[in-house]
């Protein structure tokens, strides 16, 4: 991924102001796209955290809402600070931009059941 095309992007996004349509699909397209990759090498960055927090919930040292509060508290969080490093445009999210092809497919499956384990923490609190 083009780590100018991205920043330059950002910026522009980061300037508009909410009723501006300068900023076609198309860009804001590739800066989601952009966007999206940063948060799942993020959440793969992190994959040791929440394997740990299975691995205590699997040996009953968590409660099933405990798990969810603090798989949400983990998976929010990275969300949370992803849109604070864009908003600042924080040159760390560099770190997060690329991905090699041999993780490609361990970071699909990872964001697959992250996703999955969210919506079912999710709706668990929702009556």
């Amino acid at each position: 991924m083009d780590e100018k095309e991205f920043f330059s992007l950002l910026r522009q996004s980061n300037s508009l102001d909410l009723g501006a349509s300068d900023f076609d699909l198309k860009k804001n397209k590739k800066l989601l796209d952009f966007s999206s990759a940063i948060r799942n090498n993020f959440h793969f960055s992190e994959r040791q955290e929440y394997i740990d927090l299975a691995k205590d919930f699997l040996a009953d040292q968590k409660s099933a809402e405990d798990f969810c509060l603090s798989f949400m508290a983990i998976y929010e969080g990275i969300g949370d600070e992803v849109a604070q490093m864009q908003k600042d445009e924080s040159l760390e999210l560099t770190n997060f931009l690329k991905t090699s092809q041999s993780e490609l497919a361990s970071q699909s499956k990872l964001e697959d059941l992250l996703l999955e384990i969210y919506d079912t923490c999710d709706s668990s609190f929702c009556i």
